[in-house]
């Protein structure tokens, strides 16, 4: 209002452009109070200076006002009867952040039926061209089901790397924003009274958003999505772009699903799009009378074409293929269940594509614990033609069930099977045949790890009769991968080859072996192009309590093994190159097996490793 011109005052309308989202007013402002912090001055333009007051606030979704008490606001100290440039409002948010303050008012959001906490009351600024564009936004937490464990997170979507748009939870100091279409617009010199935002024709969406102020023109192109995720140890359950709608949750973008496996490829909520899978569309959620959250069919997918890349590439990583599996996710308003089938975890190892992995069956569900309810291993196509005609080999019994942790942990390995089977029991000379798949994490950096293992060999045991004694010899070939965060960082083959000195016996009921060998080891390093020659030292001794059937059985395996290599080492400084080095790897391992009535079986190793410089 102009006061300083002749004759009466006058009311001047400033060409600012706002949207009002949910926002009613603010009415019986009253305790107007200075607010610490200094003025902000654009240049010669105007000044402003920051004040707190009180007020009541009026939403949509909310019957009456609710108080608003601190809300920060900026007084125009000049120049005086002008008011200031759009432009200078616009540079005051972008050096001081959203202008508002605290709320605590619970809504329901759009009519939809589900609680929203609304925590904050604002006013940001975006872009509508090449002017400004002032939202009016409201910020808090919705009420979330107990069906799993529910969260808010924000992932980007625009400018996102390969590999990239891992979401985020949102912090609940900070909050999700609520926007909706409302263009206000007031004539010049309109002095009448409203109690409500005066909304343009036209320029109104009656839809509530999860959304930033600065996507509320590109609905359909975001910066960042807004998702309401459900997570359980078995998956994870991705709604992005939440809208709300007459007693339902809709979106028009499809959501997606990760199983625990896609989940290990990222420290994020939610794994990169590339990873997951993404499911049928249109999808929406029914709000039942208590908030809960519900979808109206269970989802199915089948022979999902294309396969997750966990490390490496073809020949020398891992990956998991779904072509062969059948996922159902089912989620009601007070319960969930899934069960996925047919996932199976394969190794490329040297260049021999999918020679060791293994094929799994996940179930969870509010009645059911969740786990890995069935493991089978998996060897390569043509190793198992083989292995039909060997029935101790073929005839391989499935592992489990293991419970799954109650989230996705860092301490522990997610999966871990394979078997090891010598053939035929009573022979001097067997064939040995092994295989190990892991998936987990890595405990120093928290990263995600797997790896994967094939192994064969030889062993003989030939009687020095009369005596108790007995010459053993073994040849073990072994390839094996392992990878941390998607990068492989130990590929190689390892043989062994040993012969040793060993005695056994009965007595009342005992059986009792052992033996001591030493042998020749050559590792091939793949990743580094490096080889390495060394040695070893085996003990091994069990023994075997049995009448009519065994009672316990104990063993123990101790082996200490060491291999040479050189290595072109960087001196310092870094202008005098470099230098080969002579280096020793050395492992020393002791494992402890007991086996009690065929029932509880203990089963502990000890490694020590470490990597010593010889010259």
């Amino acid at each position: 209002m102009d006061t300083t011109s002749p004759g009466p005052p006058q009311t001047k309308v400033a060409d600012y452009a706002f949207d009002a989202g949910i926002f009613q007013g603010l009415r019986n402002i009253r305790a107007i109070r200075p607010a610490p912090g200094g003025e902000f001055s654009n240049g010669a333009s105007a000044t402003l200076v920051p004040y707190y007051f009180d007020a009541d606030l009026a939403l949509d979704g909310l019957d009456g006002t609710t108080p608003a008490l601190g809300i920060l606001g900026w007084l125009q100290t000049e120049p005086n009867g002008e008011p200031a440039n759009k432009f200078v409002l616009q540079s005051l948010i972008e050096a001081q952040g959203p202008i508002g303050g605290p709320i605590d008012a619970w809504l329901d959001f759009g009519s939809s039926g589900l609680p929203f906490r609304a925590r904050r009351i604002e006013v940001d600024v975006t872009q509508n061209g090449s002017e400004p564009l002032f939202v009016a936004t409201v910020r808090g937490i919705p009420r979330l089901p107990k069906t799993g464990s529910w969260s808010v997170v924000r992932r980007p979507v625009s400018g996102v790397p390969p590999g990239g748009g891992e979401a985020v939870p949102v912090s609940e100091t900070k909050g999700v924003p609520i926007i909706r279409r409302a263009e206000v617009g007031f004539d010049p010199m309109d002095d009448r009274h409203y109690n409500a935002p005066r909304i343009v024709a036209g320029g109104s969406s009656a839809d509530w958003r999860m959304a930033d102020p600065g996507d509320l023109l590109q609905p359909a192109s975001p910066a960042n999505d807004y998702c309401l995720l459900q997570s359980a140890p078995t998956h994870a359950f991705l709604f992005p772009r939440p809208v709300a709608g007459a007693g339902l949750i809709k979106s028009t973008e499809v959501p997606e699903l990760a199983d625990i496996i896609a989940r290990s490829t990222s420290k994020g909520a939610f794994p990169p799009p590339e990873n997951v899978i993404a499911l049928p569309a249109p999808l929406y959620f029914e709000v039942g009378p208590d908030g809960g959250l519900g979808l109206p069919n269970p989802v199915t997918v089948v022979n999902h074409p294309i396969p997750l890349r966990l490390a490496g590439e073809p020949g020398h990583g891992s990956e998991l293929l779904y072509d062969d599996a059948t996922l159902i996710f089912e989620l009601e308003n007070d319960s969930w269940q899934v069960e996925f089938t047919g996932l199976r975890l394969w190794s490329d190892i040297a260049g021999l594509e999918r020679s060791s992995g293994a094929e799994m069956r996940i179930v969870g569900g509010t009645d059911q614990r969740p786990q890995v309810a069935e493991i089978k291993t998996l060897v390569q196509e043509s190793v198992e033609r083989i292995l039909t005609y060997l029935p101790i080999f073929g005839a391989r019994e499935p592992l489990g069930p293991f419970d799954l942790g109650a989230s996705n942990a860092k301490h522990e390995i997610k999966i871990d099977v394979g078997f090891a089977k010598e053939v035929p029991k009573n022979s001097k000379l067997k064939l040995l045949l092994g295989t190990k798949q892991k998936n987990g994490f890595d405990l120093e950096t928290g990263g995600t790890k797997a790896s994967g293992e094939l192994m064969a060999g030889l062993k003989g045991e030939f009687e020095l009769k009369p005596t108790p004694f007995y010459i053993i010899v073994q040849l073990e070939v072994t390839f094996s991968i392992a990878s941390v965060m998607g990068v492989v960082e130990e590929e190689k083959l390892e043989l062994i080859a040993f012969a040793g000195v060993g005695v056994k016996g009965s007595l009342f009921g005992f059986e009792a072996y052992a033996y001591l060998g030493i042998g020749f080891v050559f590792i091939y390093d793949f990743v580094s192009d490096t080889p390495k020659y060394g040695g070893l030292v085996r003990f091994e001794a069990g023994v075997t309590i049995a009448k009519s059937f065994t009672i316990c059985k104990v063993k123990i395996l101790a082996e200490l093994k060491g291999v040479i290599y050189k290595k072109s080492v960087p001196l310092l400084p870094p202008e005098m190159g470099s230098k080969d080095k002579t280096l020793c790897d050395y492992t020393g391992k002791v494992k402890l097996q007991v086996d009690i009535f065929l029932v509880i079986s203990i089963d502990a190793t000890y490694t020590v490793s470490d990597t010593k410089e010889l010259e």
